[in-house]
């Protein structure tokens, strides 16, 4: 049995790994390779708004604006002067997706 191949998705900023058969392995920083972690929207919680302020129609739902509809952002953990000052070969063009320490603990 040959062992599987590994699917990398790069999307925003970060790269996100598969196996083969579609089992989800992590997502790591395009540019350093360092992990990257979710963070979840502050405008809504699903990627979707449901504005009630319609008075004929009534509730009004669309994608949220902050996030695109994604429902949050992927950052990378290390902090952004590593991230700038470590790019892997050929991604020195990709912009740093990292946070400092004050907008991750504003985020939680």
């Amino acid at each position: 049995m040959s062992p599987q191949q590994i699917v990398a998705k790069e999307e925003g900023g970060v790269v996100h790994h598969y196996r083969e058969d579609g089992e989800y392995l992590g997502t790591s920083c395009a540019r350093c390779g360092s992990s990257a972690e979710s963070l979840p929207c502050g405008n809504c919680d699903d990627g979707i708004i449901e504005d009630d302020t319609d008075p004929l129609w009534g509730v009004e739902v669309h994608e949220c604006d902050w996030c695109m509809g994604r429902g949050g952002s992927w950052h990378c953990i290390s902090s952004p002067e590593w991230c700038e000052a470590n790019p892997l070969p050929g991604k020195e063009g990709i912009e740093s997706t990292a946070l400092n320490s004050q907008a991750w603990r504003d985020s939680l």
